[in-house]
């Protein structure tokens, strides 16, 4: 995972009468990437600090909240895209998604406690589906989503398949974000690709 140069821009906020100073990472690739609403920041990950904040947030919901052994959740860090969502200048919410034969797999997706229910995770996604759509239109947007959130994937467009199976002992589905036309997809030409997600295109094509 390469981090870029980039300008930091240090903005102050009061919380519990104190005060907290916050590096904003600014340079020519992420300010146009960038997702924003009124109190709502999400820009890809491109230096260590935003990285540690990304990890920081995984470990508290994956494998302190869920259990999760944390060798299994940090792993192809490398290769993986991954974003940050901020809300109010705190850290708050997280995702990554990475290239996996002819997918984009969506993965390690997790907002802190006392920033849910605001609207933060929906931000966060619409913009990795934004990137990955417009870095790899060929390739089909994945994910193993826990059983517990399918309805929220579901209205942002995300179709579930097949059988529920288990990861790290949380129930999970299979769920796929369909494009218009997936005439030029990569992985219809694999052979190795599910067959719930050949037959949910054949009915489609």
């Amino acid at each position: 995972m390469a981090f870029l140069p980039a300008q930091v821009v240090h903005l102050t906020k009061k919380s519990n009468n104190r005060s907290i100073e916050f590096g904003i990472v600014l340079n020519d690739e992420n300010c146009e990437d960038m997702m924003m609403t009124e109190k709502i920041l999400v820009r890809p990950i491109l230096n260590e600090q935003d990285y540690a904040s990304s990890l920081a947030i995984r470990r508290s919901v994956f494998v302190k909240e869920q259990g999760v052994p944390e060798e299994l959740e940090i792993d192809h860090e490398k290769e993986s895209h991954h974003f940050l969502a901020l809300y109010e200048q705190l850290p708050a919410a997280t995702g990554r998604y990475r290239l996996k034969k002819g997918f984009t797999k969506f993965e390690r997706i997790a907002t802190l406690k006392p920033f849910r229910g605001k609207g933060i995770a929906r931000v966060l996604m619409q913009s990795m589906q934004s990137d990955c759509l417009k870095r790899y239109p060929e390739y089909l947007p994945m994910m193993h989503a826990q059983i517990s959130v399918i309805s929220f994937y579901l209205k942002l467009g995300w179709i579930a398949l097949g059988n529920i199976f288990q990861e790290a002992n949380i129930d999970h589905q299979l769920m796929i974000l369909p494009p218009e036309d997936p005439s030029s997809l990569k992985c219809l030409a694999d052979p190795e690709t599910a067959q719930s997600i050949r037959t949910f295109f054949e009915q489609k094509i």
